[in-house]
């Protein structure tokens, strides 16, 4: 039962560090928007619009590798409960019953619609500014 608390907590573990990322991605990007709008513009802040994108997909891939994690962990801990005969009580067991869609299409909405928004930025910079210089 040791490890099934001790399971159980790696996986509130991994939820909290997503949610964290979320919140570093968006401060992140806030940021850099927020200075790169202040700037007069150079040439060289050209590579700098690609980082925003760039954290979002990198971020995104750890919530990948965090969800990966978590569905494993989750598989893990069904079967201690299918042994326990937990099947009807078990949390994991629950979850996989009444289906984890809105935790995965919530955090693949979050990811595509951050990423989406940093190019859009990023392309919107860059033509507002070649409309200065010419």
């Amino acid at each position: 039962m040791d490890e099934h608390v001790l399971l159980r907590a790696e996986i509130e573990n991994h939820a909290k560090r997503m949610e964290t990322n979320e919140q570093l991605a968006l401060i992140a990007a806030g940021a850099i928007w927020s200075w790169l709008a202040t700037q007069k513009w150079e040439p060289a802040f050209t590579a700098v619009l690609c980082i925003p994108a760039g954290i979002s997909l990198l971020l995104a891939g750890k919530w990948w590798a965090l969800s990966c994690g978590i569905m494993s962990t989750a598989k893990y801990l069904r079967r201690i409960e299918a042994v326990l005969e937990l099947e009807k009580y078990g949390w994991e067991s629950h979850i996989e019953h009444e289906g984890r869609g809105w935790f995965t299409r919530y955090h693949i909405a979050f990811w595509s619609l951050l990423t989406l928004a940093n190019i859009i930025l990023a392309i919107v910079f860059l033509n507002l500014h070649k409309r200065l210089v010419s």
